[in-house]
């Protein structure tokens, strides 16, 4: 029996500490929520491109409420005004008791304030109030929906519709996660249509300071006046490696006829790859400081340089890495680098460093007869048995096209000036790169038989 009574007893004090920590942990997060809204409004009260003011905040004991006002800045006005862009009344409700699939749950709703109110209730049919329901999770990170009224703006003689859309976004302490779609966006007018059908945005990014994650638009359908094209993808993709970042941007379209021309699978991939990243993450930081580095401090203007030395003394690779794509019983594959070689000193010397190559293959039914005929008596490309094919590559002061060596005087010269321009630049010696042009100068169009084999051996060098 006494047993029993022991056991009722620690089984009694267990729940009352659990039940205990459970609300102490939900007054904890009440308290905790309004210091952090009074620090958010003071330090966004300068240096900051929205600001955060007029906050109402009342608490209970396991919940609270309150109304702010937030208002996007033009930071880098010349006046030094720092208008408002856009401003918003803010109302929220906020349920802190503790559960186990979050910290804080809350509802909020967003009203235009100004002449954005009217232009709200004009887009939004006569609405302008904007309302969602949200998260907060045990990381800390922010969980939000949002549903938007369907959209109309009609202007003069066209009427652009947007169809009701849905969206999540999720903000952590380096996380952005956002993601929103609508069914159909139409626009009309001047004899003419154009439709889009299930419209997405998908954003999500691990590393806010140095842009790491990817970002996609996509269009399930495109319906126009003049044609159609199915699939489209737009992605943007931004990785790390050790110290380095690779950046792609990826357009890409499944289908499409315009014209009564075919397109399909076709890809277009533009890239930089093995950029500093440190570097890079400097830039991006003084860029959004200065408004795009008109502000800068001395100490600034320093840092921006030696940045920039670091990022072209490290080398990187920009381009086309990827051109593919069938065009009515046709196909064309290519790419296009230039690649900046690591540097064996501080200063810039592009007429040792830089290399470039590209490729372009025509096949079949992609390109005529005469235009075929045309490329070739040109010199552009050159014949294969199924179309054409164009090359190019530049190393060491030797520029080939189509397996041919040419003189690449001229083009050393140039880049002897711009590695001038470059380095003054750098050095503090000028403010701006400004290359000095180079002269023309007679030269022959293809080296001969003596200027290849020289070329060959500087390569193999």
């Amino acid at each position: 029996m006494k047993t029993s009574i022991r056991r009722i007893v620690i089984a009694a004090a267990s729940v009352t500490v659990l039940v205990a920590s459970w609300a102490g942990a939900s007054i904890y997060s009440v308290k905790r929520t309004e210091a952090a809204l009074q620090e958010l409004v003071k330090s966004t009260a300068s240096e900051s491109p929205y600001r955060l003011k007029n906050l109402e905040h009342k608490t209970s004991l396991f919940s609270s409420s309150g109304q702010l006002d937030l208002s996007l800045v033009d930071e880098c006005d010349l006046s030094g005004t720092m208008p408002e862009l856009f401003a918003v009344h803010v109302s929220y409700e906020i349920s802190h008791l503790v559960l186990p699939g979050s910290m804080l749950r809350m509802q909020w709703t967003v009203e235009p304030l100004g002449q954005a109110r009217a232009d709200f209730e004009r887009l939004f049919n006569g609405q302008a109030k904007l309302s969602g329901a949200g998260k907060v999770d045990f990381f800390g990170a922010l969980h939000s929906d949002m549903n938007l009224p369907e959209l109309k703006v009609t202007k003069q003689d066209s009427v652009l519709t947007i169809s009701p859309s849905t969206g999540t976004i999720a903000f952590g302490r380096d996380t952005l996660a956002f993601d929103w779609k609508t069914a159909k966006i139409v626009q009309r007018g001047a004899g003419n249509a154009t439709e889009l059908a299930d419209l997405g945005m998908q954003i999500d990014i691990s590393n806010r300071h140095r842009g790491i994650g990817s970002a996609a638009i996509t269009v399930e359908k495109l319906s126009t006046s003049i044609g159609s094209a199915e699939g489209f993808k737009l992605i943007s993709e931004v990785s790390e490696h050790g110290d380095r970042l690779d950046m792609a941007i990826t357009p890409s379209l499944k289908s499409a006829n315009f014209g009564g021309k075919l397109v399909t699978d076709l890809i277009l991939q533009f890239a930089f790859k093995g950029m500093h990243a440190q570097s890079v993450e400097t830039l991006i930081d003084l860029s959004g400081k200065s408004c795009n580095f008109r502000n800068l401090t001395k100490e600034e203007e320093l840092l921006m340089r030696t940045a920039t030395r670091n990022l072209l003394t490290a080398g990187f690779s920009a381009g086309i890495p990827k051109l593919s794509g069938a065009i009515d019983g046709g196909s064309l594959e290519g790419h296009m680098m230039v690649e900046l070689l690591k540097s064996a000193g501080p200063d810039i010397k592009l007429a040792s460093t830089l290399k470039s190559s590209g490729e372009l293959a025509v096949i079949g039914k992609a390109i005529t007869a005469e235009e075929k005929k045309m490329a070739v008596s040109f010199g552009i490309a050159t014949e294969t048995a199924l179309g054409l094919k164009a090359s190019f590559d530049y190393a060491n002061g030797v520029l080939k096209v189509n397996g041919r060596a040419f003189d690449a005087t001229l083009a050393e010269k140039s880049l002897s000036e711009i590695d001038k321009g470059i380095n003054d630049f750098l050095s503090g010696k000028a403010k701006t790169v400004e290359p000095v042009p180079v002269a023309p100068e007679e030269a022959p169009a293809e080296a001969g038989e003596e200027e290849i084999i020289r070329a060959e051996e500087n390569n193999k060098t």
